[in-house]
């Protein structure tokens, strides 16, 4: 890999650790939220977004972990788009190291916001 391929696999494996410090909040607003909920439907909204919160942050620690490989020079993007089509879980490669990290920030952006939305979702069951 060429080092301008280098940089953005670094910077956003370095960004996407960060998901850990959202971990222990959508834990407890997911808890605050079960114990406020009072009927089935509340009670499911609140589940649902909890399982949300958590596909997100495997999906983030899985882009972390794959930048982090890249960026320390295990494996190769086009090898990695290969082995996903061959599980039927990739779309055709050819995308350039920006095109990833931004794809990969967009997971992380939608786990900021999901942590927003059970926050919020807090705030309406307390009221």
């Amino acid at each position: 890999m060429s080092q301008e391929s280098v940089s953005p696999y670094t910077t956003t494996a370095s960004l996407l650790a960060t998901t850990w410090l959202c971990l222990p909040f959508n834990i407890l607003l997911a808890a605050a939220a079960l114990w406020q909920g009072a009927g089935l439907w509340q009670t499911g909204i609140t589940v649902v977004l909890a399982l949300a919160v958590l596909w997100l942050h495997i999906r983030v620690d899985f882009d972390r972990r794959v930048f982090a490989a890249w960026q320390a020079g295990q494996g190769d993007a086009d090898r990695f788009d290969a082995d996903l089509q061959l599980l039927g879980l990739g779309r055709p490669g050819g995308r350039t190291a920006t095109e990833r990290c931004r794809g990969a920030l967009r997971w992380w952006k939608r786990l900021l916001w999901a942590t927003v939305a059970q926050g919020v979702w807090l705030l309406v069951l307390c009221i």
